[in-house]
């Protein structure tokens, strides 16, 4: 959670250059943008880009059941993780 937190103040300061942000101000062009810097700026694949914003999501969440917000932003965010498992080689003696 720790390297995630610092993710997204670096995020915030390189390209908004904000400190903080309000969950009011969140719209769902933060999440397109976090995870276009993401996979831009640190280089991270599909699936690494969507486990940080996942985690965002959670917080976005709780807010919400809380009443800090009204309604997720992010609602209309699809989170498509793919499949990276190892194809399975067999060998005939």
């Amino acid at each position: 959670m720790e390297s995630n937190i610092g993710h997204l103040k670096e995020f915030l300061e390189k390209y908004y250059r904000l400190n903080d942000i309000a969950f009011k101000e969140l719209k769902l062009k933060f999440i397109t943008d976090f995870e276009w810097y993401a996979r831009n700026t640190w280089s991270c694949g599909n699936n690494a880009a969507l486990k940080h914003i996942e985690r965002i999501r959670k917080v976005v969440k709780k807010a919400v059941i809380n009443d800090w917000l009204v309604r997720d932003p992010f609602l209309a965010f699809r989170v498509r993780m793919k499949n990276l498992a190892a194809p399975i080689s067999i060998k005939q003696n």
